[in-house]
């Protein structure tokens, strides 16, 4: 059974599915819809098997946004294989935020109701 992710979630950060990662020395995520996350949230990367780049899988790191839908990570994938999504799976890859970067500490508590949403 898969668990989908919720575009306006009463909690956030929240989990968000992946569409899309491209290597680089610096690696960049992007994200079904809008993630609403901001610099210095940490999270951890989840690709189920047959997506490739499984040497992400499980990997944490501070983001810095780039827009509503990307950000990148200070990861260096240069050598990783390349990121497919498989015709037939029932899982998707997810990022997970796990953490905050303490000197900023305002994704934790900021209000998001009512429809708080980031650009």
């Amino acid at each position: 059974m898969s668990i989908s992710p919720i575009q306006n979630p009463m909690y956030q950060p929240a989990m968000r599915e992946i569409a899309a990662i491209a290597q680089g020395n610096v690696t960049t995520i992007t994200t079904t819809f809008n993630h609403n996350y901001q610099d210095g949230l940490i999270v951890r990367i989840d690709i189920p098997l047959n997506y490739g780049m499984m040497q992400l899988n499980g990997q944490q790191g501070q983001i810095t946004r780039i827009n509503a839908t990307q950000f990148s990570l200070p990861i260096n994938s240069l050598e990783y294989d390349t990121f497919v999504i498989p015709a037939s799976t029932p899982q998707s890859p997810q990022v997970v935020p796990i953490g905050e970067n303490s000197l900023v500490v305002w994704q934790a508590t900021r209000n998001v109701l009512p429809n708080n949403i980031l650009p």
